[in-house]
């Protein structure tokens, strides 16, 4: 079932990518009012709006399609995470990133939050469809015309965001030698990555051709939901591990948490009382109390949590219920990306990475000569070059970076 809008839409956004930075941000900023504009014009139809649904015998409230429509709206949200793969480009990231990741999380929630109150108006307790806006809004040609507008907007924001981060995480691979250097070229005259960006293009367009739109959005937010509870889990790791020096025992227990909170959180939703299930249940709870009385280390790791380790593993333990509600193809889906991914690594990453020691001598003074060979061309920088003086608290000195 080949897709001919999202495929011209994949195009679309990479040829304007490939066109420079500001052009891309632009065409960005302007889907995303329009997108903005349409959810709230669609959060209070609801008042002016009304209409007659027959009454549906089911009334209960199904924890399992309560979480699998929490999984499956996650892909609403897709991009939020992308905020920080701007961090290279951030003139100061320390501020400027956290306060973007806020910002966004909070208008998006407070947009979705405003559709699911529409919905909550118009519709009878116990509905079970798909296209609920179609069938609230579609006798009024305005409102079908917006909903037209709203949806193809929406996903093209969704596709524009993916398509803007990839390459920077292909650049962050790069510089760390999981990838080629060849991801690390930026075009002088458009600052812009674009061996990462053609090569992002056809991967997305191969996918929207040979898979189901609908198998790619549960992809999507499978592995959205995935990579958050992996940062949740990653400031355990942190807090508790020394500083190059990972604890073997510290990781499994993690990685235990992290597979053991799939059965509890299905068997929660659905009120699985089966020995197995019961097993899960104490296995994550173990998990848990096995770090609460475990010291923290002193030394300052870069970022603030609080409520370690209750707050990262609640947050993991929250992403790890959702996901297990998703259907059986978007996790094979997964499990075979995730197979690829750690043979690809194993294969050229794990040899040639910055963080191991026993890098070949060869692979590490050719980089090197690579890196001096970039850092005397003007192709390096993600950024543009600025001249930026900071002012040192204890010294009188002003250093130009």
């Amino acid at each position: 079932q080949i897709s001919i809008i999202g495929t011209f839409i994949v195009l679309f956004f990479s040829i304007i990518m490939l066109c420079g930075v500001k052009e891309s941000a632009t065409v960005n900023n302007i889907i995303a009012i329009i997108n903005c504009t349409v959810l709230i014009i669609i959060s209070i139809a609801a008042f002016f709006f009304r209409v007659d649904f027959p009454v549906y015998a089911d009334r209960s409230i199904d924890g399992h399609k309560l979480l699998q429509g929490m999984g499956l709206a996650f892909f609403a949200y897709g991009g939020y995470e992308g905020t920080a793969c701007f961090t290279e480009e951030a003139i100061n990231p320390e501020r400027d990133i956290p306060f973007g990741l806020v910002v966004v999380v909070t208008v998006a929630t407070a947009l979705n939050t405003g559709v699911a109150n529409t919905a909550a108006h118009m519709l009878p307790i116990g509905y079970n469809g798909n296209d609920f806006l179609l069938e609230c809004f579609g006798k009024y040609p305005i409102m079908r015309a917006i909903l037209g507008i709203g949806s193809t907007a929406g996903l093209a924001a969704s596709v524009s965001a993916n398509l803007m981060c990839q390459p920077r995480v292909f650049y962050a691979m790069a510089n760390d030698r999981l990838l080629p250097k060849r991801f690390m070229k930026v075009n002088v005259k458009t600052s812009v990555l674009e061996f990462s960006v053609i090569i992002t293009m056809v991967i997305a367009v191969l996918l929207t051709l040979l898979l189901k739109v609908e198998f790619i959005g549960n992809l999507v937010s499978l592995g959205s939901l995935m990579i958050t509870a992996l940062v949740c889990i990653g400031i355990v790791m942190d807090r508790y591990n020394e500083p190059l020096n990972a604890s073997i025992f510290n990781n499994t227990v993690c990685a235990i948490f992290l597979i053991s909170s799939v059965g509890t959180g299905y068997g929660i939703v659905n009120f699985k009382q089966d020995w197995y299930f019961l097993i899960s249940y104490d296995i994550t709870l173990f998990s848990v109390v096995i770090f609460l009385f475990k010291p923290q280390i002193t030394i300052p790791i870069g970022y603030k949590c609080p409520w370690v380790p209750i707050m990262p593993m609640l947050g993991a333990f929250i992403m790890m219920a959702i996901s297990s509600t998703l259907s059986y193809e978007s996790w094979v889906g997964y499990l075979i990306y995730l197979v690829l991914g750690v043979v690809f690594y194993f294969l050229y990453g794990f040899f040639r990475s910055k963080l191991n020691p026993n890098r070949a001598p060869s692979i590490e003074s050719s980089e090197c000569r690579a890196d001096d060979r970039e850092l005397d061309s003007p192709i390096s920088p993600l950024r543009e070059e600025k001249k930026v003086s900071i002012e040192m608290k204890d010294k009188s000195k002003q250093y130009l970076i």
